[in-house]
């Protein structure tokens, strides 16, 4: 409820509510908020209850710090990986499907798509790297994030650049060049980055 926008920062969760409403026992509700907050999505507050955490403008650009950090090594290894042959061509073929996509999304301004397809992307990247602890960590703050930025990605980034960059990335993954694709992959989320901290 939390990633689909039914909950909104600042929204109380209330045990009982939620157990009458999802028709069960406070007992899961409670873990359920326990689990949430050990994700950064829930906050407790002494005496009052359970709330959606609501992230300042600092949380966030922090938040985009790692994750520049994590993008960066992620597309790597993903390009390390192809170099070596760990990863096949047709390994990659699902990132080439998002750029198209996007590129499409893009000409029919179909941009609350192409933020989905952002994120598969960026997503894919992650899984395609081998290495478990960034797949994990960058979801994880990738939920966090979209809590605040559902309503700012699709309007207000800049997706023709984007666009352009996303293609560098695959092409840098082609050209088994690993330092070129994470030097591309940490300036692109450099620059949403600094286009986030002028929005917020």
């Amino acid at each position: 409820m939390i990633v689909s926008k039914e909950l909104l920062p600042g929204n109380p969760i209330g045990e009982v509510d939620f157990a009458k409403k999802l028709n069960i026992s406070r007992t899961p509700i409670r873990a359920a908020i326990h689990i949430l907050q050990d994700d950064g999505l829930v906050e407790l507050v002494s005496n009052k209850g359970a709330y959606v955490k609501s992230f300042s403008k600092n949380d966030i650009i922090l938040s985009y710090e790692i994750v520049e950090a994590l993008e960066g090594m992620a597309t790597y290894l993903v390009a390390e990986k192809y170099k070596s042959g760990y990863l096949l061509k047709s390994d990659l073929d699902n990132l080439k499907k998002l750029v198209i996509k996007m590129d499409k999304d893009l000409e029919t301004t179909n941009y609350n798509d192409w933020s989905k397809c952002d994120g598969e992307f960026h997503g894919e990247i992650t899984k395609l790297c081998g290495n478990y602890y960034i797949k994990n960590e960058h979801l994880r703050l990738k939920i966090q994030m979209n809590c605040v930025l559902w309503f700012i990605t699709p309007t207000y980034i800049d997706k023709r650049t984007s666009n352009k960059e996303h293609h560098m990335i695959l092409e840098s993954i082609l050209e088994k060049e690993p330092d070129k694709a994470r030097q591309i992959a940490q300036n692109h989320r450099n620059r949403v980055r600094n286009e986030i901290y002028h929005l917020l």
